[in-house]
């Protein structure tokens, strides 16, 4: 994975995020409940969904989503080169 790639632009493809501060927040792709429940920190690279509990990088995001780790990883790849 390309270091220089932020995870808020990754999550971004997927989710309508709002800066809150340093962080970005939206709501869950994994979740029907209401509310900004996923919470993306470029700083610590790191997403945490609090309806889920799915926490991780920006490949453990895509994963998530159903990607396989090379897809994931190829995706993130082409949102660096863009």
């Amino acid at each position: 994975m390309s270091s220089n790639v932020l995870i808020s632009k990754v999550v971004a493809q997927h989710v309508h995020l709002r800066r809150q501060g340093r962080e970005w927040r939206g709501r869950s792709p994994f979740s029907e409940l209401n509310g900004e429940n996923l919470f993306v920190s470029d700083e610590k690279n790191f997403f945490h969904d609090f309806a889920t509990g799915k926490s991780g990088d920006a490949v453990a995001f895509l994963r998530a989503l159903g990607l396989d780790e090379g897809e994931a990883r190829n995706r993130i790849a082409t949102i660096g080169a863009a």
